[in-house]
């Protein structure tokens, strides 16, 4: 069965099945996955350029300038995986590195992969203020809340679900998965995290 994968990670394109799919959303987590998800001669892939929200510590302003380099030489390319984190200490850090490179994204007009934990609100505050100009986002491991769902999907949000929705109630699941209109549905694996 084909089929895409909406996030991964450059060490998890080795997974059992991955022979199958069409397509393979890699996302970087650090600086230092750039040039490795650059090399890979996988024409499947469309590769995502970012800096995670918990790598911030090697956030610095150059990063935006890397960042303009690999997006100008890969048309194709996204940005991601960025995002917020309401867990993880280095929030104002977070903020800045999360802002800077939706607005490289938006300036760009490239698709966004975003980590979100608990930062719904400013993440929503931030795409309309900087993303404007994002072709589309994909809320990366959606598991809600479900109140959310309307407001994305005026951004031109994709929801991307992971393995990680099943650790969910079954009935949270349901109710996600049938608010989340078709067509923004995504599947990913998040490998190698799952």
């Amino acid at each position: 069965m084909m089929f895409g994968d909406a996030h991964l990670h450059y060490k998890g394109l080795c997974y059992e099945g991955i022979e199958d799919a069409e397509l393979l959303c890699v996302n970087a987590a650090e600086r230092s996955d750039w040039e490795r998800i650059r090399d890979v001669p996988d024409a499947r892939l469309v590769r995502f350029y970012g800096l995670h929200p918990w790598f911030v510590e090697g956030w610095n302003d150059s990063i935006c300038d890397d960042l303009r380099t690999f997006l100008e030489a890969d048309p194709k390319a996204g940005v991601g995986e960025i995002g917020l984190d309401n867990t993880k200490p280095d929030r104002v850090l977070q903020a800045e590195a999360f802002t800077k490179q939706l607005m490289v994204a938006s300036e760009y007009e490239r698709c966004v992969s975003i980590h979100n934990v608990r930062s719904e609100g400013l993440i929503q505050r931030l795409m309309k203020i900087e993303g404007k100009g994002c072709r589309s986002v994909i809320l990366h491991s959606f598991t809600g809340p479900v109140a959310t769902i309307p407001s994305f999907v005026k951004m031109n949000a994709y929801f991307s679900v992971s393995p990680r929705l099943m650790l969910k109630s079954r009935e949270n699941a349901e109710l996600i998965l049938s608010r989340i209109p078709d067509e923004r549905l995504l599947i990913e694996t998040d490998a190698p995290s799952t």
